[in-house]
């Protein structure tokens, strides 16, 4: 399992965690724009076996089916409990995510080529 953030185009820079690929959301990342999502590095690790996961797709499974392309990877954190390993995470942008808010339950199927 993974779980899942709904966050602003500020939250990295706010939280100060940094891009180790591709880029975090910006201005160009609307409401109505194709959506976006970034991943960390356990999620990589977990999902993709460590292989860049720029331009793949994610599919949302659980109400309305979204499929999201990752323009990014964050580095980990240890958000909820500072002496585990930190936990794979998906970050969505708030402004393309208002049925993401509404409906807490959330099923991702990640496709990759299966190659490391």
């Amino acid at each position: 399992p993974a779980s899942v953030s709904v966050v602003t185009p500020e939250f990295f820079t706010t939280m100060k965690i940094q891009m180790l690929q591709g880029r975090a959301f910006d201005t160009s990342d609307v409401a109505g724009g194709p959506p976006v999502i970034i991943p960390n590095q356990a999620a990589v690790r977990r999902f993709f076996h460590g292989a860049s996961p720029l331009g793949h797709r994610v599919t949302q499974l659980c109400g309305e089916s979204s499929e999201f392309r990752v323009v990014g990877v964050a580095k980990d954190t240890r958000a909820n409990n500072p002496l585990q390993d930190p936990a794979p995470m998906f970050y969505y942008l708030l402004s393309q995510s208002n049925e993401m808010v509404n409906n807490p339950i959330r099923i991702l199927e990640v496709r990759g080529s299966g190659q490391a």
